[in-house]
């Protein structure tokens, strides 16, 4: 049971010293164990990450396999954005991964056939294969980071670019209705006034009338 506690903490701690390897900072053994200073938000990552694959590999092999590229990011983004928690860091994980699950899956086949070639060196060559796969994961997911980061942008330029080009309300719509609102007018105002004037002319032939 410790052991299992402590696979989320060590996978974050490990996924900050690659990183830091990859991005040519100071890396350091103190990074390993950085994972355990957000000990709750990595065990959560590991418990989320483990369940949803297991889940999935019960229902079917090829879903969890699918499932464990697509969570395959967690922790690095964890590293980047200490705010996010785990179940967000996982859902942007399988966002990022959308588009790149083969070429992961490609890569992890690489780092399978350069372990089961490091036997026949009677294990001496893990010690290059080991940092040259990890530092390899790391630049993967920087890449699809930037990758992810651009679409992001383009796709909000876009927007605001649509936003801009949409055509402004016409005047006509409100034009033509004022128009024959004034039409109406002058026309009820002209036979009111026709009406007065009949009035006007139809009381004196009354009164002669009533004389006679």
């Amino acid at each position: 049971i410790i052991n299992l506690i402590c696979i989320g903490p060590l996978s974050l701690g490990l996924a900050t010293f690659w990183l830091s390897i990859s991005r040519n900072k100071g890396a350091s053994v103190e990074q390993l164990f950085q994972g355990f200073t957000h000990f709750g938000k990595s065990l959560a990552a590991f418990l989320l990450i483990t369940l949803f694959v297991v889940l999935l590999l019960f229902l079917l092999i090829i879903p969890g396999v699918i499932a464990a590229l697509s969570y395959s990011l967690t922790y690095f983004i964890l590293v980047d954005d200490q705010t996010i928690s785990a179940l967000d860091a996982i859902k942007k994980s399988k966002k990022m991964m959308y588009g790149y699950k083969s070429d992961l899956f490609i890569l992890y086949l690489t780092i399978l056939g350069l372990f089961f070639l490091s036997l026949f060196t009677l294990g001496i060559a893990l010690l290059w294969v080991i940092p040259i796969t990890n530092v390899a994961l790391a630049k993967f997911y920087e890449e699809v980071k930037a990758n992810y980061l651009q679409k992001k942008s383009e796709s909000k330029l876009g927007k605001e670019e649509e936003s801009k080009n949409q055509p402004e309300p016409s005047n006509e719509e409100t034009v033509i209705p004022t128009a024959l609102d004034n039409e109406f007018e002058e026309e009820s105002l002209k036979t009111t006034q026709e009406t007065a004037e009949q009035k006007i002319t139809e009381e004196p032939k009354i009164q002669t009338q009533s004389e006679e």
